[in-house]
């Protein structure tokens, strides 16, 4: 029985020392695991050197935001005081602050562009004739407002209609036609005005009115060459009043 129980005390203690032996291996075997993988719970902080901060971006130039209104002004400034064909598309989109891209995409080509700087010319500068007053009052009150205009520095000086189109590259006929239609109208209608006086009082031979008709708009376009050259107010108004002095009051002459 002793015997027994002996042997089975030795089994118990050798049990024991198995089971130490176990639960040793198994701690060592879990500070091996650990120390392997503790890297990937920690972003590989104990092998790899600390991270630096990450580099900044260089900032994004934000571009600036398109205004068209702003564009045609800026086109409608070099147009004038440059002409057409002298008023790259280089000149244009650096003046605007815009690639070529975006003024295609905005007004088509520089034709297109043009012809819009034209019609917000005429809507800010054109001056029509008055109505319903003698066609000599409804011309001279119309050249009184040109010569103010075309000496006012805050744009420009003279008239975009007759200076833009005087120089002209091949291809450029179609601008030039546009402004010399433009220029006609001004003309046709100074006579159209001489003539419906006519018909209400004494009547003038055609010639008469449309010779007229010519000196007047002879005199806008000196007047504007004036204004170029560096003349004042004063001086084109000076101009007007001499200009009057060839209205045709022959036809009272005649009836006396």
């Amino acid at each position: 029985m002793s015997g027994r129980r002996r042997v089975a005390a030795v089994d118990s203690v050798e049990d024991m020392g198995f089971l130490s032996w176990v639960t040793h291996f198994s701690d060592h075997y879990r500070k091996i695991v650990g120390t392997l993988y503790r890297p990937l719970q920690t972003g590989y902080a104990g092998r790899m050197p600390p991270t630096q901060p990450p580099a900044e971006l260089p900032k994004v130039r934000t571009r600036r935001k398109f205004d068209r209104d702003e564009a045609l002004e800026t086109a409608l400034r070099l147009f004038w005081e440059y002409g057409y064909d002298t008023t790259s598309i280089a000149t244009l989109t650096t003046e605007m602050g815009i690639n070529p891209p975006s003024l295609y995409a905005a007004f088509g080509n520089k034709n297109q562009l043009f012809e819009e700087a034209i019609d917000l010319y005429q809507r800010r500068h054109g001056v029509d004739l008055p109505t319903g007053v003698p066609a000599r009052d409804a011309v001279e009150s119309m050249l009184r407002e040109l010569a103010r205009d075309y000496t006012d520095d805050a744009h420009p000086r003279g008239c975009i209609i007759i200076s833009a189109a005087t120089n002209y590259a091949p291809g450029g006929e179609e601008i030039v036609s546009r402004m010399r239609d433009l220029r006609e109208a001004t003309r046709n209608r100074i006579a159209s005005l001489i003539a419906e006086d006519a018909e209400r009082s004494i009547p003038l031979p055609p010639e008469d009115i449309r010779r007229t008709a010519t000196f007047f708009a002879a005199v806008i376009q000196g007047m504007h060459q004036q204004a170029v050259d560096g003349a004042t107010h004063a001086d084109l108004d000076a101009i007007v009043d001499v200009a009057m002095t060839a209205w045709p009051a022959a036809a009272d002459r005649r009836t006396a």
